[in-house]
């Protein structure tokens, strides 16, 4: 994969400028293009973050605490051991 292809599950058209909440739905403040320094070719974008976006965030991480603390250490794991998973199976990816 080059550098100018992204991955089906990193497009940027469906990522642009959003945060992840369990969708790529969370419209953010602003975006700032990702450039390669050689070329100046522009790679994807990133949302820029507002402090109401930050607010936002952090009351849904508050409000998901109490769910992941009622997990037991086998859950959690099962969790850790599914992204660990997907980082390797899209190494070449990343």
């Amino acid at each position: 994969m080059g550098v100018s292809e992204n991955p089906v599950w990193l497009d940027s058209r469906l990522t642009s400028g959003k945060a992840f909440d369990g969708t790529w739905s969370t419209a953010l403040a602003s975006v700032r293009d990702v450039k390669e320094p050689a070329t100046g070719q522009v790679l994807s974008q990133v949302g820029i973050a507002s402090a109401a976006d930050m607010r936002a965030a952090i009351g849904r991480a508050q409000a998901a605490q109490p769910a992941w603390a009622a997990m037991g250490p086998r859950e959690r794991s099962a969790v850790f051991h599914r992204a660990a998973a997907l980082f390797q199976q899209h190494f070449a990816e990343l």
